[in-house]
């Protein structure tokens, strides 16, 4: 998990948002963790944070439909919660915030 030491965190308007220090690969605060998509599947994908790897049950949100949302390579930053090893994904956001792969299928 990012430390006070190797994260700042900035006021753009009303939101904060985490700074990356080249030495943090990771932004991990509570559930939610950013890094790169290295696999897609139907139903969920891996992401390397930089300094562990992620398997995530994407079903929640996408269905079976992962692979037409997010593809190997993309950056983002999900929000979710441990599972045994998997981690079950409530959001997913694309390298510019914007929501990705909602199709209704939520915890909610």
């Amino acid at each position: 998990m990012a430390n006070a030491e190797n994260t700042a965190v900035c006021r753009s308007g009303d939101s904060l948002e985490a700074v990356n220090d080249p030495a943090v690969n990771v932004q991990a605060q509570g559930s939610s963790f950013s890094g790169t998509v290295t696999r897609v599947w139907e139903d969920g994908l891996r992401l390397d944070t930089g300094d562990r790897t992620l398997v995530v049950d994407t079903w929640a949100l996408c269905g079976d439909a992962t692979e037409g949302s997010v593809a190997e390579g993309d950056q983002l930053t999900l929000m979710g919660e441990f599972d045994g090893r998997e981690f079950d994904v409530f959001s997913i956001a694309d390298a510019e915030g914007a929501t990705v792969c909602h199709t209704g299928n939520s915890y909610e």
